[in-house]
């Protein structure tokens, strides 16, 4: 079903909820009030408008027999205009195989320049890894309190900042929360709270230090960048799963998941998915994806992956969500990331500052043989 046709649906329920009709989605009178399990006070103090949009929701869901419960939440009620995320592009696998040879002789780079850094914190196979082959497997225990967004859409920076967040507490033991304003604010090339793609994202942490969320809360709001060379958090490389254009197999992405950790992942998130409030979300709706999040492990059981979503902890369930195999586009432009270990900015600073005091101290050997020669 097109999102056009599925609008449409709703909006027609929900005309005849209020006047009282039926439509072919079935009598109004049959449509679904019991309370909803994470929205029923906010829905019972919604606007009579919201109300009926929020039940004939439901009503769809029942008929299109969805395994999750649609209800009021904050994205539902109040949705994002969020841009494309993901760049189009009429050479995708050139740009991404591309990207991919560099991002291995970036990680060869990072294990020479940071390599007292990389020892000290075991930069080999990570403290704990899924099985590729296990039945289910989660790194929730890895990841930073869930974060909101807000009336921006900025979901390209936290979907890139869950990620790498999620995989240095995973390789390095160690939990911190980096600055998502920075990352709005610095990254440019037309990012930012109207939408963005994550790839610039990762090419600033590649280049640029950030600090941490201390340093620059975020604001919900687009503001003038504030580097700092001196910040500790890096990205060493970052790549892309698939190379096609299709969202990698289960299989391939259960892989990368065990190999590199939580993955950025785009989504077509439509309305369904902004009501979304628990169980297993299979609307299966085609459409080019327009939202980020993380996926951070599966359940075969389920038949699922367990997504990271940044719309706050009163969404889905405490902010995370069930999404089921191949619905909606889920892993489009699926993207792992390595944080450079800790340490490894200020190593690099070094090196980088070493390396240019022998240059200065090289250029003022010259001048003075130079002059030497002169004096001759």
């Amino acid at each position: 079903m097109t999102f056009t046709t599925w609008t449409r649906r709703i909006v027609a329920a929900a005309l005849a909820a209020a006047l009282g009709l039926t439509t072919g989605l079935g009598p109004a009178a049959a449509l679904d009030r019991t309370p909803l399990a994470a929205g029923g006070p906010r829905l019972a103090q919604a606007p009579a408008a919201t109300q009926q949009r929020t039940y004939a929701m439901r009503d769809l869901g029942r008929l299109q027999n969805w395994t999750f419960t649609p209800g009021l939440t904050e994205a539902f009620e109040t949705p994002l205009s969020e841009s494309e995320p993901s760049p189009q592009t009429a050479n995708r696998e050139a740009v991404t195989q591309g990207w991919n040879r560099a991002a291995q002789r970036l990680l060869a780079f990072n294990h020479r320049v940071s390599a007292a850094a990389i020892e000290r914190y075991a930069a080999g196979p990570a403290r704990y890894t899924c099985d590729a082959a296990a039945a289910s497997c989660s790194y929730q225990q890895f990841m930073t309190p869930i974060r909101n967004q807000g009336r921006c859409s900025s979901c390209w920076v936290f979907a890139t900042l869950g990620a790498w967040e999620g995989t240095y507490a995973l390789r390095y033991g160690i939990r911190v929360d980096a600055s998502e304003q920075q990352v709005l604010t610095c990254t440019g090339r037309g990012n930012s709270c109207a939408g963005g793609f994550w790839g610039d994202a990762l090419a600033l942490m590649s280049a640029t230090p950030i600090g941490a969320e201390t340093t620059q809360p975020y604001t919900a709001k687009a503001g003038s960048c504030r580097a700092n060379p001196a910040s500790p958090y890096k990205v060493a490389a970052w790549g892309f799963i698939n190379t096609a254009n299709t969202p990698p197999s289960v299989a391939t992405l259960k892989q990368a998941l065990a190999e590199r950790g939580p993955i950025i992942a785009g989504i077509y998130a439509t309305p369904a998915f902004a009501a979304y409030t628990g169980g297993v979300f299979n609307e299966m709706a085609s459409g080019g994806i327009d939202h980020a999040v993380v996926i951070i492990g599966w359940d075969d059981r389920r038949g699922a992956w367990r997504v990271r979503n940044s719309r706050g902890a009163q969404w889905g369930e405490a902010g995370y969500a069930w999404v089921a195999y191949g619905t909606n586009n889920i892993g489009a432009w699926a993207t792992w990331v390595r944080p450079a270990a800790p340490g490894a900015n200020q190593i690099e600073q070094t090196t980088l500052r070493i390396a240019a005091l022998r240059e200065a101290g090289r250029a003022r050997l010259g001048q003075v043989w130079s002059q030497y020669r002169m004096l001759r």
